[in-house]
């Protein structure tokens, strides 16, 4: 429940698997009508037509990545009139499959929790120093320039 005041934002990073329901609940504040949720995956991939990926590492800038986190988010409310936002990165290994981001985002109405999650988003590719590691299944590792990939 929103106690007054400006938009809820939350920002973490972490090695531990994301809660979808406990981030939603926690932008479930007063006055909203919508809650937009974006949810990066680790997608399959083949390198060449040979080896395939392994996993991604994720790693980080932790404080500053934690200080340019929040103020994405911020900035994103008072942009769009957004009511909270929770925005959890995962560091570390992750296979194919697992959930490596989660943007959790509420407004008054649809279109501000669409526009804020695909900002928020598109902004932590670029603003956060957040790094990853694509890791093949034949050995082989290589560092990925987040503004290529998504």
């Amino acid at each position: 429940m929103d106690l007054g005041g400006g938009p809820s934002v939350g920002v973490s990073l972490t090695r531990e698997p994301l809660d979808l329901a406990e981030l939603s609940r926690a932008v479930a504040v007063d006055g909203v009508g919508a809650i937009a949720t974006f949810v990066g995956v680790v997608r399959p991939d083949v390198r060449s037509g040979e080896a395939t990926l392994a996993a991604l590492d994720y790693t980080a800038h932790e404080d500053m990545a934690i200080k340019q986190m929040r103020r994405v988010c911020e900035e994103t409310c008072r942009l769009v009139g957004a009511k909270a936002i929770r925005l959890v990165h995962r560091v570390g290994k992750l296979r194919v499959g697992e959930v490596s981001l989660a943007v959790v985002v509420s407004a008054a109405h649809r279109a501000e929790a669409f526009d804020a999650c695909r900002i928020v988003t598109e902004r932590l590719k670029v603003d956060v120093p957040i790094f990853k590691r694509d890791v093949w299944s034949d050995g082989e590792e290589n560092w990925v320039n987040g503004l290529d990939s998504a």
